[in-house]
C-alpha cells in the first residue's frame, strides 16, 4: 500500500485481486483500458469472478462507473462495464450499467 493510501481512511472495507499490478500485468490492464483489446474481458471477469466470490456472494447488483460521453466517445466502450458483463457472465449478479451518469468531465 502507498503511503496516500495508508494515510486515508479507507471508504470501503473488502477488496480482492485477480493480480498485481506491476510491469507484468500493466500491458494486459493498459490493453484493456486504452488498446481496445476488449477480447480480454471475458478472461479478466471469469478471473475476477472466481477471486471476488466472497464479496460477491453478498452482491446484489454490479453498477460500473460511468464514463463522461466525451472519454466514451474517445475510447468507443466503457472498461468497467465489460468487465461487469463479463462477471455477470461468469455466474456474478445482475449488471445494472446505465443506473448511474457521469455528468462532469474528469481528468
Amino acid at each position: 500500500m502507498c503511503g496516500a493510501c495508508a494515510s486515508e481512511r479507507r471508504s470501503w472495507d473488502r477488496a480482492r485481486s485477480v493480480l498485481r499490478y506491476d510491469r507484468h500485468s500493466r500491458h494486459l490492464v493498459l490493453g484493456l483500458k486504452h488498446g481496445d483489446r476488449t477480447h480480454v474481458a471475458g478472461a479478466f471477469g471469469r478471473w475476477m469472478h472466481r477471486t471476488g466470490g466472497e464479496v460477491l456472494a453478498d452482491t446484489d447488483l454490479l453498477v460500473p462507473v460511468p464514463l463522461h460521453w466525451t472519454r466514451l466517445f474517445q475510447r468507443r466502450y466503457n472498461q468497467a462495464a465489460l468487465l461487469a458483463r463479463a462477471i455477470r457472465s461468469a455466474g456474478g449478479p445482475e449488471v445494472a450499467a446505465d443506473w448511474l451518469v457521469r455528468r462532469r468531465r474528469t481528468p
